[in-house]
Parts: structure tokens; sequence; C-alpha cells
């Protein structure tokens, strides 16, 4: 079985108005794009992409276990812990609280930090 790697495009970074996500084969292949209005039918809808992710799971038949790696548009580990802060805090806590979106939020996070780490003290 392959290793996909997810984009989710997150209006975190500069402020954007919609969300989506993208999967991306080992080959660097676009197995499936789609931003989340096509889903949830709300123009420049900007939560976070849960139909959309849905959707690629269906669409393509893939486990989530077969993705290995999750990026977000940002610069560095410390301005994604901000922006993401800022954009649950202002935007949109209620929609976030769900737990399986807390789940792949703090493993995504914490990911991020072990790299971080590992890569410090190489």
């Amino acid at each position: 079985m392959s290793d996909y790697i997810l984009g989710l495009n997150l209006p975190i970074k500069n402020k954007v108005h919609e969300s989506g996500v993208a999967l991306i084969d080992n080959e660097g292949n676009i197995i499936f794009a789609a931003n989340e209005e096509r889903f949830s039918r709300i123009k420049l809808d900007g939560d976070f992409p849960e139909k959309s992710i849905e959707a690629m799971l269906d669409y393509t038949g893939i486990n989530r276990e077969n993705i290995k790696y999750v990026a977000v548009p940002t610069l560095n580990f410390y301005k994604k812990v901000f922006r993401f802060s800022e954009f649950i805090i202002k935007e949109r806590l209620r929609s976030l609280i769900k737990i399986s979106n807390l789940k792949s939020i703090a493993k995504l996070l914490l990911s991020e930090a072990k790299k971080n780490f590992e890569f410090g003290h190489s």
C-alpha cells in the first residue's frame, strides 16, 4: 500500500476565505483536490475541511492510516501554532470542537513539535 500526503488549505496563513484539501501520492501525482464549499454549499467556506476530507476518503477508497504526512501552508511551527490558535479562537471554535478534528489537530502539532525537536538536537 502507498503512503499519501494530505494537503490542507486553511485560512490561517494569509487569512484566505476558503479551505480545502489535496491528496498526493508518493510519486507526486495529485489524486484528489477540492474546496470545502463544494460539499458544504457555502460560498468561500473557511471552516475546517471536514466534508472535503470525507469526500476524499470516499472517492479514493484509501484509509486514514495510509496518510503519512499532513501539510499545512505556513512558514514555521511557531507561526503555525499562532495562526491556528487565532483561527480557532476568533472564527471557528464551535465547528472544531468535534473529537475527531481535535485528534487530527493534536497529531499534526505533535508531529511538527517532534520534527523541530529532532532537528534542533541532531
